[in-house]
């Protein structure tokens, strides 16, 4: 009986706290009796927590550092560790946690210090330093144990998780609150900090702190929302800085949501209202665009060409004229409009500050294509009509046939980009707007869809530069559609930039054959005649396009070029006199009809369209040096 009551108070568990003041330690008895006749009593150890190399101010680092956990071994009253007793009894010493059993491990032989000896003990890190450590010894029948609790304050990252919630509470108190919440989030994610009371703590300190900081962003972000006195612009500008601030908060808490399952209707509560703020940015931001853009380009949709903007609206017509001609029209799946101009172009944009208007009319108008609108405001285009006589360019005709196009209007299309035809001069605008119409031709004519397939995978080829393959593309397509014009054009022009110009004419032909209004073909072929000096064949190709009913300024204007190259003077003036009828406000047509004249020795019509070449355009040399060889050429004749 008094063995077994001996066991059990022997069994009882120590459990020893100690400050930062003192080395946590625990006694352990490991011997019953001592001495003489075993008179002396019972003998204890002291465990204390230590580290690999003995130092005496421990912390969550040095006690962690290395392969094992430390525990200095020192005995308890006037005795002395000797190689018997660590051979004999210390041997049997074990550690338990939960059920996992380690023996003791030697890091070094026996310290003397003075009267004191002590031996540095260690234990696998397969133990957790935050749970309880029990340390057990068996001694004949009876079993000494004591449980040694190690103070957090030695447990791995309490020296970063206290600097953390130190400078998260410091930041909070400054108001620096996307600070603290930073400090308070890398306690949170950090797994290894889990073990600490704190994080636990700072989950919910970081919700208060969210939401203090939602507050006082709404509170800024509601007082721009009423500062009307704030130009429209800054207040886009300011207002637009609080989304990432609101989607920081979003992208924050979104994760954290399934770790704080005792907060989710508080985590829930700021991801709403985080989620209203950028909601509430976005339709804000919108209605002050909205103004902007309308009060930026409402001088472009109210037309102006000969009043007080009279030089800047043509400059922005012009502009836009060359934009939306050189959109994809190919594409018909396109969910954005990329437009571009010329760098010439955009120099003169830059020059007389229209940049920022051009942008937005753009922009504007990309909305509204998106929004399946008409792609150009209601009233754009009318006014812009009742003004298209000041323009040198069919610059409505232009805008308005991009308009159908998109519109489905295709028939309407067609009439438009004739009406390019007939007076435009700009060799460029020309090829794009026949490209529009071949591509109106295709939707008109259901052209199978494979044929467009074929068409586009050559485009694609070509531009890849991969020739053969290219070629063999458009090929197959004339093979399914020999009547389809625009193939044969492609694989002529392929041809001719691979330098085959033989086969490339013969090509054009063909496609001109197949479409008699395929401007583009008739082009192309006068260009390579004219390369060859062939002057014949370049006034056959524009005179088979007038029979045809291409009566526009440019074949006109080239079939007098064609004439004049020929030596026939005479023969250049009727097509010279046409052209310049279809385009009163050319100024190379004037020249040629001036140059044309005096050849013919009528030096009277010459003066009179030189001068009216100057009237057209003051600042260019060609007509005052042209009028300067007629005065000299007409008084040697005197």
């Amino acid at each position: 009986m008094k063995r077994c009551l001996r066991f059990a108070l022997l069994t009882q568990f120590l459990i020893v706290f100690v400050g930062l003041s003192q080395i946590p330690s625990v006694k352990l008895k490991v011997k019953e009796s001592s001495g003489f006749l075993g008179l002396g009593g019972a003998r204890f150890v002291e465990l204390r927590l230590s580290s690999e190399t003995r130092q005496q101010l421990l912390n969550s680092v040095n006690v962690n550092a290395g392969e094992f956990y430390y525990f200095e071994c020192l005995p308890v009253g006037d005795w002395r560790l000797d190689a018997d007793f660590v051979k004999d009894i210390l041997s049997k010493l074990t550690v338990e946690q939960n059920s996992l059993r380690e023996s003791v491990g030697y890091s070094g032989d026996l310290n003397t210090e003075g009267d004191t000896t002590s031996i540095l003990i260690s234990f696998s890190k397969s133990l957790k330093i935050q749970e309880p450590f029990l340390f057990r010894i068996q001694l004949g029948d009876i079993q000494n144990q004591v449980q040694f609790t190690v103070p957090k304050e030695y447990w791995p990252g309490y020296e970063t998780i206290q600097d953390f919630s130190l400078r998260a509470g410091k930041a909070l108190a400054a108001n620096r609150i996307p600070e603290a919440i930073s400090f308070y989030r890398a306690i949170i994610t950090n797994n290894a900090f889990q073990m600490f009371p704190q994080q636990a703590d700072s989950k919910l300190k970081l919700i208060k702190t969210f939401q203090a900081y939602l507050n006082a962003n709404t509170s800024a972000l509601q007082a721009l929302k009423d500062s009307a006195q704030l130009d429209p612009r800054i207040r886009i500008a300011k207002i637009a800085q609080f989304r990432p601030v609101f989607m920081e908060v979003i992208d924050s808490l979104s994760p954290l949501r399934f770790d704080l399952a005792p907060f989710d209707s508080s985590v829930m509560h700021l991801l709403d209202q985080a989620r209203n703020a950028v909601l509430r940015i976005g339709s804000v931001t919108d209605s002050l665009q909205n103004a902007v853009d309308e009060k930026t380009v409402q001088w472009i949709l109210g037309g102006s060409a000969t009043g007080r903007n009279g030089m800047q609206y043509q400059s922005m017509i012009e502009a836009l004229a060359y934009a939306y001609s050189s959109l994809d029209f190919a594409d018909t799946n396109a969910m954005s409009l990329p437009v571009s101009i010329p760098p010439n172009i955009q120099a003169r944009l830059e020059k007389n500050n229209l940049v920022e208007s051009y942008k937005t009319f753009v922009r504007v108008c990309s909305d509204r294509y998106q929004m399946r609108l008409t792609l150009f405001p209601v009233y754009f285009l009318p006014n812009l009509r009742r003004d298209t006589a000041a323009f040198p360019l069919p610059f409505y005709s232009m805008l308005k046939a991009v308009s159908d196009y998109y519109t489905g209007n295709l028939s309407a299309c067609k009439d438009d980009i004739l009406g390019i035809f007939r007076t435009c001069d700009v060799t460029e605008l020309l090829n794009r707007f026949d490209n529009l119409r071949v591509i109106v031709n295709w939707r008109l004519n259901h052209v199978p869809p494979n044929v467009f397939r074929l068409m586009g995978e050559g485009d694609n080829l070509q531009a890849e530069h991969n020739v053969p393959e290219a070629a063999d593309k458009y090929r197959q397509a004339i093979i399914i559609a020999p009547d389809f014009a625009y193939a044969a054009f492609a694989l002529g022009k392929l041809y001719v930039q691979s330098g085959d110009t033989v086969l490339g004419t013969s090509l054009f032909q063909k496609a001109y054959q197949l479409d008699t209004l395929y401007l583009s073909s008739y082009l192309e072929s006068y260009d390579l005649y004219r390369q060859r000096r062939n002057n014949r064949s370049m006034i056959e190709v524009v005179s088979i396009a007038l029979a045809r009913g291409n009566d526009y300024w440019v074949t006109n204007y080239r079939l007098g070029l064609a004439f004049t190259a020929n030596a026939e003077p005479l023969r250049a003036l009727g097509p010279f006199r046409r052209a310049l009828d279809l385009n009163p406000h050319n100024y190379e047509t004037c020249i040629q009809l001036g140059q044309a004249y005096q050849w013919t020795k009528d030096f009277l019509k010459a003066r009179e369209y030189f001068n009216k070449a100057i009237e057209i355009d003051a600042l260019r040399k060609e007509a005052v040096d042209a009028l300067n060889t007629l005065n000299a050429q007409e008084h040697s004749f005197r």
